[in-house]
């Protein structure tokens, strides 16, 4: 059942994905912002306790998507289950759809439009380019790999653990992310430990993207190069440092880039920059494909609901 809540959800998504404005909750921005204000205590060296706090937070919202999961499945043979499933999929996934901000990218970027590409491309980086070190083809080829999971991988690995509660968890995780990286400098100022709510929420949501994170990367040469993205793992483990809960964006660019390897083959149509763009999403979405085959397979062989 939840094998199939999963393919109706991404078709009936892809179908419909540009009526729906309401995907990205804006409405829980206020929820955040009064959490990040009121949660904030000293933290100890990593920031643990508010972690803990952050959970809670985070989990709030989830409960009364649980709540409904386990009150419809097995009712009238599930059938109220598998449509709150499809429901609350479509709106996990996001929050805006990656396929669409990739193709509206190459579009302004095509006809001209400099100030369009920019506020785009912020979107998918999280960030102002002008502000990163490297071109700026390299940076929207790697935000693509990372989001990639952020937006779609994440998602899916959830769902199919914990169902639609578990999809609805890792996407109020990453909202909540996404709100601190954007809202930081307004909510609360710098101070000498640095902003605590800010090291919680990455944390945390690092931590539910660990596992998706990793499956993904192994299924990266499935996708494209697989000597590449080989040499791509050994390349992650050589220059890994530092958190290991915090290096999931590290092994997806890593692998990522080195599956790419076909995909840029040849002379470039157009833009180098939108060139570099469509063909990372090509390799995103050939993943997809991979990852729908290894848990049609899983299920089948009992493994995964």
């Amino acid at each position: 059942m939840t094998l199939l809540a999963l393919f109706l959800g991404l078709i009936i998504e892809r179908l419909v994905t540009r009526l729906l404005h309401l995907r990205e909750p804006r409405w829980l921005d206020g929820y955040f912002d009064w959490g990040f204000q009121h949660f904030q205590i000293p933290s100890q060296p990593g920031g643990k306790p508010f972690t803990f706090l952050t959970l809670v937070f985070c989990l709030l919202p989830v409960l009364p998507v649980a709540v409904l999961s386990a009150m419809f499945s097995g009712v009238l043979l599930s059938l109220p289950y598998l449509l709150f499933a499809i429901f609350v999929l479509i709106f996990s996934l996001g929050p805006r759809d990656l396929k669409d901000e990739v193709d509206d990218y190459c579009a302004a970027v095509d006809r001209g439009d400099t100030e369009e590409a920019k506020r785009i491309a912020k979107a998918i980086l999280e960030d102002d380019a002008a502000s990163r070190p490297g071109p700026a083809r390299e940076q929207l080829e790697e935000a693509i790999l990372t989001q990639s999971n952020n937006r779609l991988f994440g998602v899916i690995f959830w769902f199919m653990v914990l169902g639609p509660a578990g999809a609805w968890l890792f996407r109020v995780s990453d909202l909540m992310r996404r709100r601190a990286v954007f809202e930081s400098e307004r909510l609360c100022p710098i101070d000498g430990q640095g902003r605590s709510y800010l090291i919680a929420t990455r944390r945390l949501h690092a931590i539910l993207s660990w596992l998706p994170a990793r499956i993904t990367a192994l299924l990266f040469p499935l996708a494209g190069s697989f000597d590449e993205a080989m040499a791509g793992w050994r390349e992650f483990y050589a220059s890994a440092k530092g958190e290991i809960l915090l290096m999931n964006d590290h092994v997806l660019v890593c692998v990522g880039k080195g599956a790419l390897g076909p995909l840029l083959a040849g002379t470039p149509e157009g833009n180098p920059d939108t060139w570099t763009a469509r063909a990372t999403l090509r390799l995103v979405m050939r993943t997809l494909v991979v990852w729908l085959v290894v848990m049609s397979v899983m299920t089948l062989l009992g493994v995964m609901a």
